[in-house]
């Protein structure tokens, strides 16, 4: 009977409801993982799509950037090739305005020759102008002479025909009556003296007539050559005005050339002078950049110093007392200043002409060694080991310029160890070539 109902009890229990209660419970955990999933799905799905929105706005941003850089680059490149063919132009144009300047020159020494030539030709014509006049007066004091003469030669010619007559009546008395007394005798001698006398006047008088115009012809001829020479001068002074009025269109030609010329240097350097104002400037950042690079490598130290365009180190920090041979202690700050100057050579652009210019400068106590004659020898050997040094950790050597100042430029002008310790340094300068 206690078997029965314990068996009656044990096919009682039914374990279907657990069971499905099981199963719902597994279907909604099932359910809700779905759910998550598909939620996590959605929200990586959003995630992935802004993401890639992103990463195509970053290689439109790049490619537009690429574009942009290789622009910059064709711009450098055609600025570049500008202020070659500008500094070409320059050059051709300071030459043609030198040669320019010799002709105008030259033009002004021709005109004032000719200038020259010029007044001495007036002058010229101003004597034979008044030569022609002094000829044509005597030629006309010779005709009135001649006319004078003439008159006079008319006049003995009638005394002598007046006398010969006289003669002959004489010599008809004489004749008549050869048995006169004394006084006709002396009276007789009286008139053969006279018509002697007369015949001597007739010959003066010949050659003085002859000679007069010889004289007179002379001074014809004189006058006439004169006034052929003079028309030649009046040609030759026109032709000198034809050739000075030549002579003043190419000056003026030259004159409006050469200002042309000058105009053209002028907007040429002013050209340059932006070009090289814009390069300064460009350059003046990456100087910064470089004394703050160069600072951060080194650290703050009393020795190491930025004056205004220029890196300053001590000579105690990288050399020995009158010597050229970098210390250990300098390589290594050499080697840091390498460092950044390498760095730096990199992140400048290519269209930047630039240079660092390492500068040696001493104290001015005197120095002789047969190594170092000067001060001078000694500063210029510390630049040019500083630079060697640079050249063989990497920098180019076409960006250094190495060179001594001696005790020539100091910083200090006293005499005291502070001064000569401040005037025994190394400067750094980054600037144009």
């Amino acid at each position: 009977m206690a078997f029965t109902q314990r068996r009656a009890r044990h096919e009682a229990v039914n374990f279907w409801p657990g069971y499905v209660d099981a199963l719902a419970t597994l279907l909604l955990i099932m359910i809700f993982l779905l759910v998550v999933f598909a939620a996590a799905r959605f929200f990586v799905r959003e995630a992935l799509f802004l993401r890639t929105q992103e990463l195509e706005e970053t290689r439109t941003q790049v490619s537009t950037l690429s574009t942009e850089l290789d622009e910059r680059a064709g711009q450098v490149e055609t600025l570049e090739e500008d202020k070659k063919s500008l500094e070409t132009d320059l050059a051709e144009t300071k030459d043609s305005a030198s040669r320019a300047e010799t002709r105008a020159t030259e033009l002004e020494s021709s005109v004032a020759t000719l200038e020259d030539e010029k007044q001495t030709q007036a002058e010229r014509i101003a004597a034979l102008e008044t030569q022609i006049a002094q000829a044509n007066a005597a030629l006309e004091d010779a005709k009135a002479e001649e006319e004078r003469l003439g008159a006079l030669i008319a006049s003995l010619k009638e005394q002598e025909a007046a006398a010969a007559a006289e003669i002959d009546g004489l010599k008809a008395s004489l004749e008549a009556e050869v048995t006169t007394g004394e006084d006709q005798k002396a009276e007789i001698a009286r008139l053969l003296a006279l018509l002697e006398a007369a015949d001597q006047d007739k010959a003066l008088a010949g050659s003085e007539i002859e000679t007069l115009k010889a004289s007179a012809a002379q001074q014809k001829e004189e006058g006439e050559e004169a006034q052929a020479q003079l028309s030649l001068l009046n040609e030759e002074l026109a032709s000198l005005r034809v050739r000075l009025k030549g002579t003043e269109d190419e000056l003026a030609a030259a004159q409006a050339k050469a200002a042309e010329d000058e105009a053209k240097i002028s907007s040429l350097s002013q050209e340059l002078a932006d070009a090289k104002a814009a390069n300064e400037q460009a350059l003046s950042q990456y100087q910064s950049e470089f004394f703050a690079q160069l600072a951060e490598a080194l650290g703050t130290r009393e020795d190491i110093e930025v004056v205004g365009d220029r890196f300053i180190l001590q000579s105690e920090v990288l050399f020995d007392s009158g010597s050229a041979v970098i210390n250990a202690a300098g390589q290594e700050n050499l080697k840091k200043i390498a460092a950044v100057m390498r760095e730096i050579s990199r992140s400048i652009p290519a269209d930047i002409s630039w240079i660092l210019r390492v500068d040696g400068h001493s104290d001015k106590q005197p120095i002789s060694s047969s190594r170092f004659p000067s001060n001078w020898h000694l500063s210029a050997a510390r630049a040019i080991a500083v630079v060697q040094f640079l050249t063989d950790h990497g920098v180019d050597p076409k960006r250094l310029v190495a060179a001594g100042f001696g005790e020539f430029q100091p910083r200090e002008t006293g005499a005291s160890a502070e001064a000569y310790r401040r005037n025994r340094r190394i400067e750094f300068k980054l600037t144009n070539r």
